[in-house]
């Protein structure tokens, strides 16, 4: 898939050009929908599909005291637009310059540098232009002039409501994995850079992997089954705590560290990009008289979580 962050890419584009447009963040199963609209339309005007988003959140730049923490990371999003199929992603940056267009100066703008373009899908209640007053028939109307087909997908209700990634972050942000599944259409996961940590786990004989992760949203501390996605092309079953590690004295202030153990991995992760997909939540963080104890705990957790990816991996938990 390709990626720009420029609009302008598209000038001489001569074949039809068919455009998703929304911020997708967690690529959910309602922004799914959008995308493969776009892609099915593409393909039966023999055009390419591409998606229109953003890179940050435009309330960092409107309401940097409201905006949200993210599901997905850039690259996530990129790797998640690709596997549904988009030929390309339009990865701008949203600016306070952009945000002051109305929607006719975004229309404008759009359809001069994607001449071809041949048709727009957005989700039913997306919002565009200064003070987010354009809507579907804004956006119908608009484009009438540039004979654009515009769709709007309506939304995938998921007990009653529309899916959402405000519904999924809270869900995360509340343990409920359960529900963000459902939402997601997969197990929520983590993505990060593998760090140099204490090396405490090494200490007691299960060597972990210190993530720095890329995205914002956290499940709470404990200890998680987990499967891990090394580098794109390794799925390796695991243990991930997230938490303070009390049993060591870190401070509760700090904040709280992301550790895997990898029992059927053994080759080096430092540096490199993994991600982590969640599969059960097994028990709280919580501090341990000694070492050995913590040892004890840890092989009993090791044992336990691949009891619950053989059952849980590929089905609703």
């Amino acid at each position: 898939m390709k990626i720009t962050r420029r609009l302008s890419t598209l000038v001489n584009e001569r074949r039809p050009v068919c455009i998703a447009a929304g911020f997708f963040d967690g690529l959910h199963r309602g922004h799914k929908m959008v995308l493969l609209s776009t892609v099915a339309t593409a393909r039966a005007c023999g055009g390419t599909a591409w998606a229109l988003t953003f890179e940050n959140h435009p309330l960092s730049v409107l309401r940097p005291d409201l905006a949200p923490p993210l599901l997905t990371s850039v690259a996530q999003k990129t790797g998640l637009l690709a596997a549904m199929g988009m030929d390309g992603c339009l990865m701008l940056r949203f600016t306070r310059a952009f945000a002051d267009q109305d929607p006719a100066g975004f229309v404008d703008a759009l359809c001069r540098n994607v001449p071809a373009l041949q048709a727009l899908v957005i989700g039913a209640n997306w919002r565009f232009g200064r003070n987010g007053t354009g809507d579907y028939r804004t956006l119908t109307t608009l484009m009438k002039p540039y004979a654009v087909a515009v769709s709007a997908v309506r939304p995938v209700r998921w007990h009653g409501l529309p899916v959402s990634s405000t519904r999924i972050r809270n869900s995360v942000a509340m343990g409920r994995l359960n529900d963000a599944f459902s939402m997601l259409g997969r197990p929520f996961s983590i993505a990060g850079t593998v760090r140099r940590g204490r090396r405490i786990g090494r200490t007691l004989g299960f060597p972990t992997a210190n993530l720095a992760p890329h995205s914002q949203v956290r499940p709470p501390d404990g200890v998680y089954a987990v499967q891990a996605d090394i580098g794109g092309h390794i799925m390796v079953d695991g243990v991930l705590n997230i938490g303070n590690r009390p049993t060591f004295g870190r401070a509760q202030a700090a904040a709280p560290s992301i550790e895997l153990h990898l029992p059927g991995f053994s080759g080096s992760l430092y540096g490199r990009d993994v991600e982590v997909f969640f599969i059960r939540r097994m028990r709280p963080e919580r501090r341990f008289a000694s070492a050995a104890a913590l040892a004890a705990q840890i092989a009993r957790d090791v044992r336990m979580a691949s009891r619950c990816i053989r059952k849980d991996a590929h089905k609703i938990i």
